[in-house]
């Protein structure tokens, strides 16, 4: 059985991974978007986490955190994790998870 990682809200593969949402940054933000980055080059961090927060509904498509990174980089180790366990031989340079037992073997290149 594989234990699939869910500590960041994967469901992978019980549930598909759904398309991202974010957007390019248009005309319609560029102010907020400007003072944000700017209030985080000089060090403001108080005034970027306040504008971010008053602003919120607007600026959170157009802003990727690390919540929606370790959210993506979970996925990815679970369809990592899935594709292992659909293959008869693995072979690689490290041994994949142990918990891949179903009839799977690896194989690492001969030095």
């Amino acid at each position: 059985m594989v234990n699939y990682s869910r500590v960041f809200g994967s469901q992978f593969p019980s549930v598909l991974i759904t398309p991202g949402t974010h957007k390019d940054v248009d005309d319609s933000v560029i102010h907020l978007v400007n003072q944000y980055n700017s209030y985080i080059e000089t060090d403001n961090v108080a005034a970027a986490y306040n504008l971010y927060k008053s602003n919120e509904n607007i600026l959170k498509p157009y802003l990727i955190d690390m919540a929606y990174i370790n959210y993506l980089e979970e996925e990815v180790y679970n369809t990592g994790l899935l594709a292992l366990s659909q293959y008869q031989v693995i072979q690689s340079d490290k041994e994949p998870p142990s918990d891949l037992d179903n009839g799977t073997y690896w194989v690492q290149e001969y030095e």
